[in-house]
């Protein structure tokens, strides 16, 4: 029976050294769950999007990821039937139907990509079918897809060849891995969260940041970062001028947060400004999260509101 998952940050060289998380408050995506978010008029969506640096615009292409068990043979499939059903139990149908009115509202179109996991990527490419919606969430098309010619697309979308010196040590996919690390075609960057309201308007756009090190969070901040990945965060601003005609109404804030047993606060710091000239204004120290806890999820919730 094919079922899938959603991708999960591990080691690039070895997929089952998965990277650490805090032993018992949960990850950002609990704390602010859509159960913790209804209350406050909102819900959170996560996605891939694509910035073409050679324009300085974001293409209208989201995409989501999912990975395919790798017991399900033939795979592609041979009943493409089988695949609508496996993302709605995956993500779930209304999930599904938000993430594309959302795509759908802001000229986006919305694209989920399946595959297996695989360390062999360029030697035996695992098949990648692509599965197209429209905006109400109803599938489209699907198709298999050929590395080669995702990687031509990865390249048109972005505006070329895209080249770094860094490799990639933990991916959310094998796929990331591969094309990070042996091309010139870096899959798009994820969105870890954007809240919006129930008419799909933006509110804010949040990044994760997570500390491995243990570092205190009161010293992390974006000048922390900028420098050294400055299209990580430019990014979020090209996102933002594609979503709204007034930036100072969808800011982006950095939830930073550490894996440490110890750790008992996260940070959040607030971005503005114009691509390569961000900056961070204010900033907010509260207690961590539990996502056990509702009590401590609101809390971090209105103190992200109150930043907005």
């Amino acid at each position: 029976m094919l079922s899938l998952s959603k991708p999960v940050l591990a080691r690039c060289d070895k997929r089952s050294n998965r990277a650490k998380k805090h032993p018992s408050s949960g990850d950002p995506e609990d704390w602010l769950a859509d159960t913790y978010l209804k209350p406050y008029g909102l819900l959170g969506l996560t996605f891939d999007f694509f910035v073409n640096w050679d324009e300085g615009s974001v293409p209208n292409e989201l995409w989501i990821k999912r990975i395919v068990n790798d017991d399900y043979t033939p795979w592609p499939m041979e009943h493409a039937g089988a695949v609508p059903n496996a993302i709605y139990q995956c993500d779930g149908e209304e999930k599904v139907r938000q993430l594309c009115r959302f795509a759908d509202k802001h000229d986006f179109t919305c694209h989920y990509l399946l595959f297996k996991e695989s360390s062999y990527f360029g030697v035996r490419p695992e098949p990648i079918v692509e599965v197209g919606y429209d905006g109400n969430g109803d599938v489209v098309y699907i198709r298999n897809v050929k590395l080669p010619n995702l990687i031509n697309r990865i390249q048109q979308l972005r505006g070329g060849p895209f080249y770094t010196r860094k490799k990639l040590i933990y991916g959310r996919t094998s796929l990331d891995c591969y094309l990070y690390n042996n091309t010139a075609a870096m899959l798009p960057g994820d969105a870890d969260l954007v809240l919006v309201d129930s008419s799909f308007t933006p509110r804010v756009i949040i990044e994760f940041k997570k500390d491995t090190i243990g570092a205190p969070l009161s010293g992390e901040t974006l000048s922390k970062y900028y420098r050294s990945d400055p299209k990580k965060y430019d990014s979020f601003a090209y996102f933002r001028d594609h979503l709204t005609n007034d930036p100072n109404t969808l800011p982006t804030i950095v939830l930073y947060y550490s894996v440490k047993p110890n750790a008992h606060q996260v940070k959040l710091e607030r971005i503005e400004g114009a691509a390569e000239k961000l900056r961070a204004t204010n900033s907010e120290l509260l207690p961590l999260p539990n996502a056990n806890d509702e009590a401590s999820c609101k809390k971090l919730i209105e103190t992200l509101l109150e930043m907005i």
